[in-house]
């Protein structure tokens, strides 16, 4: 939502470029929404429930439909993002639509196996995060590292272990 007020905000001014048309995936349904139109483009949001919104989508100006949708993965929520979706509004929301299911059944997997959900972890893990500068990144990593302790005390160890050895050692470098 927050990428379609921007978009409302710029619209007025002289030499926009951006998208004039945008719609929102509801879980009934799709507002579609004038990006044009300041006034009603943010009464029409005002109005929308936050929590039924599975995703926000724009038209480039040349043509073709852009969706972004908020998630929750193994590292935490982010944006899935979905483009070159054509002309057509309703096929966009059905792709949308669909790769969400796609992540919401992943997530699902991973969830219902302890060991595919390490090695997910280990697999997406930034082994270098210890050395960073940046506080944001050691933390997250370290958030991670005891994510993945945490796992491998809950599988069998010669398992766990195995994985670790797997991803851990393969990404270190070479001395």
């Amino acid at each position: 939502m927050k990428n379609l007020r921007h978009w409302i905000n710029q619209a007025h001014l002289p030499r926009y470029t951006g998208p004039t048309e945008a719609a929102v995936l509801m879980d009934v349904g799709v507002v579609k929404i004038d990006l044009t139109d300041t006034y009603s483009a943010l009464s029409l949001l005002s109005k929308l429930n936050i929590d039924k919104v599975l995703a926000t989508l724009t038209k480039a100006p040349k043509g073709g439909w852009g969706a972004t949708a908020s998630v929750v993965g193994i590292n935490g929520p982010h944006n899935l993002y979905v483009s070159d979706l054509g002309n057509d509004l309703d096929g966009c929301c059905a792709a949308v639509r669909l790769k969400l299911d796609e992540h919401n059944a992943k997530m699902n997997d991973l969830d219902s196996d302890p060991e595919k959900l390490l090695e997910t972890l280990l697999s997406t893990h930034d082994w270098y995060s210890a050395m960073s500068d940046d506080h944001s990144v050691w933390a997250a990593g370290e958030a991670n590292m005891k994510r993945i302790r945490a796992l491998m005390a809950q599988i069998d160890p010669t398992k766990a272990d195995a994985l670790f050895l797997l991803y851990g050692y393969s990404k270190r470098p070479l001395l």
